[in-house]
């Protein structure tokens, strides 16, 4: 959607761009940076309702606790109740990654005339937005099966997950609630649905025949958003598919791996900046003598970010493929240029089942998806973007940053930059529900 440039930006930017200065100095930040992340935020909501944990390193570690039984507290002597276990936790580490969109903006003079100015305005206006779309791609969807694109919730959220194969009901919001929140002192935390906008008023139209009132709740910057049982519904039409990619996929049996003999059925779908598609149709290939490799090959989808890989176990046919893995998208050099579109895969040896991987399907044309997340920042258990690092390693304090290209007198350059990512302590105070439904 396009927007414009609040007249307190264009303020800030005509004070920073006719700043004097004999050498011609490049944009001050300390007058347009905080600009730049208003209207950021203005452009993606999702950024101001997860909160922000400042990070110390290019490695961020976090304690994750892996089970928590509700009978015990940690340190409490096991209860005797059937089920109670103590808690335990792990240390993993993320590596805070630039958010791969950099956007260029530049002045070939320093005399700031009003049609400069709607130049430099439309500039940022593009990098901004194509900024604003990556963080909600990355916050969703992105995933470790490329290195230069960092875990968003549907990669990280293995537990609490909901095959509807059908429409949305208000029970299957209960169960997604009641699972994440099923544990001691979490029923009261902050969290929030991330559905499409259809579905929230799909949702609303139900709670209103449910004779339900439909609450609403102002954030920060005037975000109205409806509500159920208390926690608001995001909309985000990431969730939603818009195609079917990619297109001619085929499935062929080959020589050189130890798949085991069977028939598999394979489907692959494209996970764009615009959230996971339909996936291809299924195709089968039949593997027999040993020595086997599915040669998996589509039409590369320009537009793919990175590929979710179905496959059935030997022998299942057709429908009923989980998810098998992911794969990158692109093809990068050694500093994470791209320099390519992936369009094949070869599955040579068996890999490791996902947790819950049966709930994993395919989506098909009127399936959307929804995500329940847990934003609390009490003992850092619901989730958070972890920020920001320039490239030198230095903590800022914005989510957006430039770096100035030049001080010469002729040009004021810079790019913007974002390096986050995303933090989630705690996956079971997290849900998500696949193949949900309209009508």
């Amino acid at each position: 959607m396009a927007f414009e440039l609040s007249q307190k930006t264009l303020s800030e930017m005509s004070k920073a761009l006719t700043a004097a200065s004999a050498s011609g100095q490049a944009l001050q930040p300390e007058d347009l940076e905080p600009q730049l992340v208003e209207e950021l935020r203005r452009l993606q909501p999702l950024t101001a309702l997860i909160p922000v944990t400042q990070a110390n390193g290019r490695i961020h570690e976090i304690a994750r606790r892996t089970a928590h039984g509700a009978a015990a507290f940690e340190g409490e002597l096991v209860s005797n109740v059937a089920g109670a276990v103590q808690s335990s936790y792990d240390r993993p580490t993320v590596t805070l990654k630039i958010a791969h969109f950099w956007g260029a903006v530049s002045g070939p003079q320093q005399a700031a005339s009003r049609r400069f100015i709607d130049s430099l305005q439309s500039e940022i206006n593009g990098a901004l937005e194509g900024m604003s779309n990556l963080i909600e791609f990355g916050t969703l969807w992105g995933d470790d099966a490329d290195p230069y694109v960092f875990d968003g919730y549907d990669a990280q959220i293995r537990t609490n997950i909901h095959d509807q194969n059908g429409v949305v009901t208000l029970t299957l919001l209960d169960d997604i609630i009641d699972a994440a929140t099923a544990f001691r002192g979490t029923n009261r935390d902050p969290a929030m649905f991330i559905v499409s906008k259809k579905m929230v008023s799909k949702v609303s139209g139900l709670q209103t025949l449910a004779r339900k009132t439909v609450q609403t709740v102002e954030f920060e910057g005037g975000l109205r958003m409806d509500l159920y049982r208390g926690y608001p519904l995001y909309e985000s039409d990431y969730v939603r598919p818009t195609a079917t990619a990619p297109a001619g996929f085929t499935a062929t049996p080959a020589a050189g791996g130890t798949i085991p003999d069977g028939t598999y059925n394979y489907r692959i779908a494209s996970v764009r900046e615009t959230g996971e598609q339909v996936a291809a149709a299924s195709d089968a290939a039949v593997l027999a003598g040993g020595n086997n490799i599915s040669a998996l090959a589509w039409t590369a989808d320009p537009d793919a970010l990175l590929y979710k890989v179905f496959r059935t176990d030997a022998g299942g046919a057709a429908g009923t493929e989980y998810l098998y893995t992911t794969i990158a998208a692109k093809t990068r050099d050694s500093d994470g240029k791209i320099t390519g579109n992936v369009a094949t895969f070869n599955d040579s040896a068996p890999l490791t089942r996902p947790a819950n991987a049966a709930n994993e399907k395919p989506l098909d044309a009127g399936d959307e998806c929804i995500f329940f997340t847990n934003v609390s920042t009490v003992d850092g258990r619901g989730a958070s973007i972890v920020s920001l690092l320039d490239p030198l390693g230095v903590p800022t304090a914005n989510l957006v940053s430039y770096i100035e290209l030049a001080r010469t007198r002729a040009t004021m350059d810079f790019m913007l930059q974002s390096m986050l990512a995303l933090q989630l302590p705690f996956e079971k105070l997290h849900g998500k529900a696949r193949r949900v439904t309209l009508t």
